[in-house]
């Protein structure tokens, strides 16, 4: 039994986690509550975004420390042009410890800084990522943004629900 737990772990480890989808959903809907609970609209799943999210929640973990600088230097205008994301603005929120999405969700929203991010009108995308570290603490990360247009302009802004 031990060499088989023991099998486990390594196969484990040698795969990179992939986010929580439950857990994204979750983290989501508690975001778009809090927006709309604001009068603003709710925030769309953009692909790239989580790629961006949970390749740098992935780092993170790997890494056990919480900073917006990643581990090989890299900020967060770099993580979205490696994910080929064109932006006008973008934010990143983070957290961990052993906490799950609606507690992150209830961190941010005390903290001056990530409340405002979670709450600009202009910000319409987001992308949300979740890696637990071999500790079992999870890296939560949630990047806001808005697109470029084909230009490479800002859509007009539509600040309405």
């Amino acid at each position: 039994m031990r060499s088989f737990v023991l099998a486990f772990l390594i196969l484990l480890a040698a795969f990179p986690s992939r986010a929580e989808p439950q857990s994204v959903q979750d983290a989501l809907s508690a975001v778009n509550e809090v927006r709309r609970d604001h009068g603003l609209p709710s925030l769309r799943l953009d692909s790239q975004l989580g790629r961006a999210a949970q390749d740098f929640a992935r780092e993170l973990a790997d890494w056990g420390q919480l900073s917006h600088k990643g581990p090989n230097g890299s900020n967060l205008d770099q993580r979205l042009v490696r994910q080929g994301y064109a932006y006008r603005l973008a934010a990143e929120n983070l957290a961990s410890g052993m906490i799950g999405p609606r507690q992150t969700v209830d961190l941010w929203l005390e903290s001056p800084g990530h409340r405002e991010n979670m709450l600009r009108p202009e910000l319409r995308e987001a992308g949300i990522g979740v890696s637990r570290a071999s500790d079992g603490q999870a890296y939560w990360t949630l990047v806001l943004g808005r697109r470029m247009n084909d230009r490479g302009e800002a859509p007009d802004l539509d600040l309405g629900p």
